[in-house]
């Protein structure tokens, strides 16, 4: 489990005044919030904060051996071939799953199909790999 910290105001030795969005800690506390931003800072002491608005506790798998291998299935809610990403939503209670055209394997794809895929964890968190075509969802106006 994950705590977002939407937004934290701070002082570090060396700089005055500074912010933060979207941090993410292990634990709600200030303790938390400080080891992330000297990690991030590479070892500036923080001095002060100023303040912390607390967001969303996110529960999300931690390592790729905790989410490869399952297959899972979902519906396709955008795909931007141009650009070569898209998000699922996956049947499961998990958020919209970001994929890359990488994961699609030459299959083309488009909004609202329904599809099969891994899930794994990219460089921001939970992604969808090994993207398979199950079959159409399209709604279609009736005569």
């Amino acid at each position: 489990m994950s705590i977002n910290v939407e937004l934290v105001k701070y002082d570090t030795k060396k700089t005055k005044k500074r912010k933060r969005a979207n941090l993410i800690v292990e634990e709600k506390t200030e303790a938390a919030v400080i080891e992330k931003l000297e990690k991030i800072h590479k070892g500036d002491k923080i001095e002060a904060i100023s303040e912390i608005v607390w967001g969303d506790v996110i529960v999300k798998p931690k390592t790729k051996k905790d989410v490869e291998g399952t297959l899972l299935q979902g519906v396709v809610k955008f795909y931007d071939e141009e650009k070569g990403f898209g998000f699922i939503d996956p049947d499961s209670d998990e958020e919209d799953l970001f994929f890359h055209s990488t994961a699609l394997g030459g299959e083309r794809l488009y909004e609202n199909d329904r599809v099969e895929f891994e899930m794994s964890i990219g460089p921001k968190g939970p992604i969808a790999i090994h993207i398979k075509f199950i079959e159409k969802e399209r709604f279609e106006e009736e005569s």
